[in-house]
């Protein structure tokens, strides 16, 4: 009877191990599936905030370079008027400058809530100047203006999520920080055009057209400052003969060699004859950049350095750099074409050249000392200087 037995209870309790492992493997599929949904929602969502962070990076670097701008002109520039020729500003307030970075990060995505865009001047060491103003709606005083030299901007982009949602994460804000700063231009890459604008330097030199522009004069103190009034005329900037800054004269036409001028002021080479030029120039901000390679200008904008004196002749000439000066530059690199042409559609003052027999190639609308954004800095930037506007490294 018992030996019956053994057989049906084996049976049985084989049968129950077999159910038991069918209920093991629903918890372990179960565990898989719950972290494969945990894998999804990093990748996914950890996606998402890398984007809001990159993002964010990108509205604080925006609105930081629209205040920094704004900072250089209610510093430095004069208020545009009839008889306030380029560069000049409309800015004419400290409250102003809030708008402006609020308008540019929320336009590149950050957060319309508050808090969300934070704003401080910062001084030439980096260290903040006055109150918080854009969270605030506080704006900077007098003396912040007066001892800023940059601007931070912080701003936050939040971005919902797909997965994390289910833990309590409905979302992923991500905040980043930027800030740039307003130094003196030294030095960058040479430009196809020198310009001689330092008059009287070579009063006493008897040769034909060793003389410069009344452009720039020198500081007391250093550097160089824009003449009044210099600004907003027009100049032949390369003919069969430019003011030579005392070169010889038949050897200076106005050619840079393109080399790159840093640590201003140096000795740079020039390129003897006419014709086309082919050489990088310097983008100024706010204006249609002269591409490089190209030979053709229809008012677009370049940095020309700007010399002081020269010595020697043909190849072996060399120019004193001192500054740089931004211009709206008009030719072919042939002759050029007088008031009306498609190089000229402004209508300038171009027709007057001073080379013999007329043989202007190239002509500039002098606008003084605007900013830029390439090149090289040095120090904290400075009334009547040429500034390089850039984000902090």
């Amino acid at each position: 009877m018992n030996a019956r037995l053994k057989p049906l209870a084996g049976y049985r309790l084989s049968g129950r191990r077999r159910h038991g492992d069918e209920g093991i493997t629903i918890v372990f599929v179960a565990l898989a599936m719950v972290a494969v949904l945990f894998i999804a929602a990093l990748v996914i969502d950890g996606g998402v905030a890398y984007v809001s962070h990159r993002h964010s990076q990108n509205e604080a670097d925006s609105g930081t370079m629209a205040g920094v701008r704004v900072l250089e002109q209610l510093k430095f520039y004069p208020v545009c008027s009839i008889t306030v020729p380029a560069p000049c500003t409309n800015f004419t307030s400290t409250s102003q400058i809030r708008p402006v970075i609020m308008q540019v990060a929320q336009k590149s995505g950050a957060d319309t809530t508050a808090g969300a865009v934070t704003c401080y001047l910062l001084d030439a060491n980096k260290n903040r100047v006055g109150l918080e103003f854009c969270d605030s709606g506080v704006n900077p005083t007098a003396a912040d203006l007066a001892a800023a030299s940059g601007v931070e901007v912080k701003a936050r982009q939040t971005k919902n999520t797909f997965f994390a949602g289910t833990a309590g994460f409905d979302s992923t804000p991500a905040s980043s920080a930027a800030k740039a700063f307003i130094s003196n231009f030294v030095g960058g890459t040479g430009s196809p055009f020198i310009v001689c604008g330092v008059l009287g330097a070579h009063a006493s030199d008897a040769q034909p057209l060793a003389w410069a522009y009344n452009l720039v004069t020198p500081n007391s103190g250093g550097g160089y400052s824009l003449v009044p009034g210099a600004a907003g005329q027009y100049y032949q900037i390369q003919g069969s003969q430019n003011p030579t800054c005392g070169a010889g004269s038949d050897t200076f036409k106005g050619k840079g060699d393109g080399k790159k001028l840093d640590a201003l002021p140096i000795d740079t080479g020039i390129t003897t004859g006419n014709g086309f030029q082919n050489n990088i120039q310097l983008s100024v901000a706010g204006l249609i950049p002269c591409k490089a390679g190209d030979t053709v200008f229809n008012g677009c904008g370049m940095l020309i350095p700007i010399a002081d004196s020269a010595s020697g002749s043909g190849n072996g000439t060399k120019m004193h750099v001192v500054t740089w000066l931004a211009w709206q530059v008009w030719g072919s690199g042939n002759s050029y074409t007088f008031v009306g042409s498609s190089f000229d559609p402004l209508g300038s003052s171009c027709g007057n050249p001073i080379s013999p027999g007329g043989a202007m190639k190239y002509c500039g609308k002098l606008l003084g000392m605007a900013s830029v954004t390439g090149g090289t800095g040095g120090g904290p930037g400075t009334l009547g200087q040429l500034h390089v506007l850039r984000l902090s490294e």
